[in-house]
């Protein structure tokens, strides 16, 4: 069995922008927030969580787009 490849988009909840603000660093409790608009994304924790779920739903899925 190969390796697939996804493509996750992560955009402002606010705005819809892409680009994040990771001045607090990459730990877990690190907050994340929109350059754009500047609302809170969340934590890096949270974000990974989000990031998995989405991951784990596509594998369910079985949809690799």
């Amino acid at each position: 069995m190969g390796v697939g490849r996804m493509k996750i988009e992560l955009n402002c909840a606010s705005c819809g922008d892409n680009n994040f603000n990771l001045d607090h660093g990459v730990a877990d409790h690190a907050t994340i927030h929109c350059n754009r608009c500047g609302h809170r994304i969340g934590t890096m924790a949270e974000l990974k969580e989000r990031v998995a779920a989405e991951v784990l739903s596509r594998i369910h899925k079985n949809d690799f787009s």
